[in-house]
């Protein structure tokens, strides 16, 4: 098996088994904590987010993209990571009141400042991750992530059981950032030096400025409505609608997440070594959406059931936001491998003018049309921010990577053909007790079950089946092998 299939296997592998964890938990704790309990966290997650993307700055990418790293080069990120993580953390501890009072909501001052910590720490652990994640070494991140979100759950269980309401989960990230920065310490490369240097920090700004920028507008743009949300709104109105953007988010969790990072530091590899990178585009989209559309279809078409069997009576607003949302997200779904491919091109100032356009516009649908509901505004943000990033994003491919619109939209055949497939049982058994699902949950079980065989018989001689199909066979003949 290749170093890339190795570094996806385990990426997804440390994913599955990370959103399998966090799954199980989450049905536990959405009943017993409130809807305004993860709305206060929801709007402190999103500063720490972009106080994150701060400390970050675009040196992760600038270490992943370098062709060659030097000593000096890993001294200078390293400290470069030290100074804004301890400018950023401050920052992020002191402003703590001024956010509480903006949104009216003094709980938040406690759980920013505890936040904040995570921030100080993260720059010992990331400079180690970055290093394996572009050697394609997924393997010691996967066991870390695991091992961390383990202990991170039990501490969420046991303190929602104790009664801390809204401080559970932020006792829950700050576990998970200390124990996943102490694990990744045994992991430690050999050849990244110990001590901070700064002869390379002017080099490493110039790059990672595009990046850290591009990734600044990203998180606000994509959290805006969250944040625009608890200011005209309350805290109830934001926990329903991230409830019904996680729910949406698990395939960016299940696919997106597992695949981003490989992927950046893959292409990277590609255009080092000179080689063309059209048809590993194809293919890449072509992966990702036999997976992205039947998921969004699906849960769209669900989203009511869902909602109500995995987290209570109590998130049901949420399955109307739910089915927007997935609308939304198979209108973007093409373009999602886009800017890792781009970043891993070392295209760092494209991908930031993407993202002032796209998310600036965004922010602006978001202020306009919230005045006249949530819903409505979901629907805005789906058809004006959608129909703008298809026209934005198929110009781009078409510029940059020398790919026609029209030999673009022919790799979405396949995928449109099997979500269509995919869809019609479930979609046949609610129209036929139309929509009644409470009194034929077992029908609507079994209609699922058999739309994901006819997934997996859609895919297998597909482009997903032929990559899986040789991890498949190898582990087959490993057991053979053990039998014998």
């Amino acid at each position: 098996m290749s170093s890339f299939n190795k570094a996806i296997a385990f990426s997804f592998m440390g994913k599955y088994l990370g959103i399998v964890m966090q799954f199980g938990s989450m049905i536990i704790l959405t009943r017993i904590l409130s809807p305004t309990d993860y709305g206060i966290y929801t709007i402190a997650i999103v500063f720490v987010m972009i106080a994150n993307i701060l400390r970050d700055f675009g040196v992760t990418n600038y270490l992943i993209k370098e062709e060659t790293l030097t000593n000096e080069k890993l001294r200078s990120a390293f400290s470069l990571m030290i100074i804004i993580s301890t400018l950023v953390g401050a920052a992020l501890f002191f402003s703590a009141s001024f956010v509480a009072d903006f949104y009216n909501e003094k709980k938040l001052v406690l759980m920013l400042q505890l936040l904040s910590f995570n921030i100080f720490i993260s720059p010992f652990g990331s400079i180690i991750t970055t290093t394996l994640r572009r050697d394609l070494h997924f393997k010691p991140i996967v066991l870390v992530g695991i091992a961390s979100k383990v202990v991170s759950i039990s501490t969420m269980i046991w303190f929602a059981y104790q009664g801390a309401q809204e401080l559970t989960l932020v006792y829950g990230a700050i576990t998970f950032s200390f124990f996943n920065f102490l694990f990744i310490q045994l992991y430690r490369p050999k050849n990244l030096p110990l001590l901070p240097g700064i002869g390379k920090i002017k080099e490493i700004l110039n790059y990672a400025k595009y990046v850290s920028a591009a990734s600044i507008i990203g998180e606000l743009g994509s959290k805006s409505r969250d944040l625009i949300v608890g200011k005209h709104f309350d805290m109830e109105s934001v926990g329903q609608l991230d409830r019904a953007g996680n729910t949406a988010g698990l395939f960016d969790r299940l696919i997106t997440e597992g695949l981003n990072p490989v992927l950046t530091p893959y292409i990277s590899r590609i255009t080092r070594e000179k080689q063309d990178l059209a048809p590993k585009l194809k293919k890449l989209t072509k992966i990702q959406l036999s997976i992205a559309w039947p998921f969004y279809a699906m849960l769209a078409i669900i989203a009511e059931p869902a909602v109500v069997v995995l987290y209570g009576e109590q998130w049901l607003i949420a399955a109307t936001y739910l089915q927007i949302i997935c609308i939304g997200s198979i209108v973007s779904s093409p373009f999602k491998p886009i800017n890792a491919i781009f970043l891993g091109i070392g295209f760092a100032k494209q991908v930031m003018k993407i993202q002032i356009v796209l998310n600036l516009l965004q922010i602006l649908v978001v202020l306009f049309f919230v005045t006249y509901g949530i819903v409505t505004m979901l629907w805005a943000m789906t058809l004006i921010v959608g129909m703008v990033r298809t026209v934005i994003y198929l110009h781009m491919i078409k510029k940059y990577l020398a790919i026609s619109v029209t030999e673009f939209l022919s790799w979405m055949l396949k995928p449109v053909q099997t979500t269509l497939l995919v869809i019609t049982p479930v979609f046949a058994l609610l129209y036929a007790v139309n929509s009644n699902w409470r009194d034929s949950l077992a029908l609507l079980m079994v209609s699922i079950f058999i739309s994901l065989l006819i997934w997996l018989k859609s895919i297998w001689h597909q482009e997903l089946g032929i990559l899986i199909k040789p991890m498949v066979i190898s582990l087959y003949n490993k057991k053979i092998r053990r039998i014998h």
